[in-house]
């Protein structure tokens, strides 16, 4: 079983750093929101990651632990993945600016990963909240996508229209729908994985939990919880044999949450008549798009119940399954990506964030601003095989990083961020960067294996 050092607070340096580093795991959650500066979108967690950072390296110890964190191995390949995309950027983007956003909030998750690094035991706080986030995320999650459907969308507030179903979906304060449900997954897979829970706690997260992802409506979910749940299974019985012991209670947990998602789900299924009948097709509106060839097509998109107007830049990854389906969708912009990845591009990447600047979204799909939101496909794109190899040996360092009896938590958590990323990525927010420094903060009981060197704070 995992043993998790418990934060040391000391003095009142440390325990704001403590509140800080949890300050920025509850900001995390807000990616919805943010503000435009000089023509960049600054989130609340870019903000906050600055702040936590100040916190830390205000202190001397604070700042020798982060000179010490600058020659961690995942930190050395997340920052040679990051001047390989300014490289590829500098050579192939069409527009410099859109290519600095992007590489901007990847160079804040950076030093987030660096500050957590630096703190030593404080940042086992992150999956010390990783409970009440998950309860608290599934059931608001789930309260206003009842609320919203119940209303007809008269009080719609922290979800999205999703058109393939024809019902409200639940967002809070996350990006979109497919985002909301990835955090929700990764926070309760920290939270159950890899630890002995009482059988109440088992049995409240495995009905509230479904819950969320019902508000989500998402499919992708679902196999990522099933990728992440089988990932942790075989690997901690790979890790008990080995080691000869013999813990089956630390398998108790992930089997339940996935028996308790699948009943709940063909629940909600059976309760709802979604397994006889298609959902009723949504109020549609005819419009006309400019193609990327600059011709002019006439096509007809759904519209949200009581809305008239139609941003087609703004319409979701999810709106595409009413016309074609998420696969063609997703199987046409892959061919159109596929045209500029070829030669020096295909090596060396086409620049970050330049999809959306040399392709517009298919006509038939709504037509408006391209987005190539498939994690593997969206390296490729930007930097080429490189950025692919770069960013392969930085997730093997995170598990050659981890401290052996946590590696089954981090197959499980990887691999589920992995999948869901498939589909829509959340590579750019904090909280698997967050996830990814407790994974390798050292063991409190006494491990083989290489591990970060502790931290002043974390020997007090």
């Amino acid at each position: 079983m995992d043993t998790v050092e418990k934060p040391t607070v000391p003095n009142r340096t440390i325990n704001w750093t403590v509140i800080a580093v949890g300050a920025t795991a509850l900001v995390s959650l807000t990616g919805r929101f943010k503000v435009e500066v000089a023509g960049f979108s600054v989130r609340p967690e870019h903000l906050a990651t600055l702040v936590l950072a100040a916190v830390v390296f205000a202190r001397a110890d604070g700042r020798a632990a982060g000179l010490r964190a600058l020659r961690h191995p995942v930190v050395l390949l997340f920052g040679a993945y990051l001047v390989w995309g300014a490289f590829s950027s500098l050579l192939f983007s069409p527009r410099l600016t859109k290519s600095a956003a992007i590489l901007g909030w990847l160079g804040l998750d950076w030093l987030l990963l660096v500050t957590l690094l630096s703190v030593g035991a404080a940042v086992t706080v992150v999956r010390r909240l990783s409970g009440p986030i998950s309860f608290a995320w599934a059931a608001a999650g789930f309260l206003t996508f009842v609320i919203a459907n119940a209303t007809k969308g008269s009080a719609r507030l922290g979800t999205q229209f999703e058109y393939n179903h024809n019902l409200y979906v639940a967002v809070l304060t996350a990006f979109e729908s497919n985002i909301y449900a990835t955090f929700l997954l990764l926070w309760t897979l920290l939270f159950v994985l890899g630890t002995m829970k009482g059988w109440r706690t088992i049995a409240a997260i495995s009905i509230v939990f479904p819950l969320g992802l019902i508000a989500a409506q998402t499919r992708a979910s679902l196999a990522a919880l099933g990728a992440g749940v089988a990932l942790y299974v075989a690997y901690e019985a790979i890790r008990q044999k080995r080691s000869g012991q013999r813990n089956l209670a630390l398998f108790v947990a992930p089997v339940a949450l996935l028996v308790g998602t699948a009943v709940m789900l063909g629940a909600f299924k059976f309760a709802t008549g979604a397994l006889e009948q298609e959902p009723a097709p949504p109020p549609v509106k005819t419009v006309q798009v400019q193609t990327p060839q600059g011709t002019t097509a006439v096509i007809t998109v759904p519209v949200a119940p009581g809305n008239t107007h139609v941003n087609l830049d703004k319409l979701s990854a999810t709106d595409e399954q009413s016309r074609g389906g998420t696969l063609d969708f997703r199987k046409q912009i892959l061919i159109l990506a596929a045209q500029d990845m070829h030669g020096a591009n295909l090596w060396f990447g086409n620049g970050v964030n330049t999809y959306p600047l040399r392709h517009d979204r298919p006509a038939q799909y709504g037509g408006g601003t391209g987005d190539l939101s498939m994690l593997p496909a969206q390296i490729l794109y930007d930097a080429g095989i490189v950025g692919v190899l770069i960013l392969s040996a930085m997730f093997g360092a995170v598990m050659w990083r981890t401290p052996p009896s946590r590696r089954p938590l981090a197959a499980g958590i990887l691999g589920c961020f992995l999948i869901a990323s498939a589909l829509t990525s959340a590579f750019w927010f904090s909280p698997i960067w967050m996830m990814i420094a407790f994974l390798m903060q050292p063991s409190a009981e006494s491990e083989g294996g290489p591990a970060s060197p502790p931290t002043p704070e974390s020997v007090h």
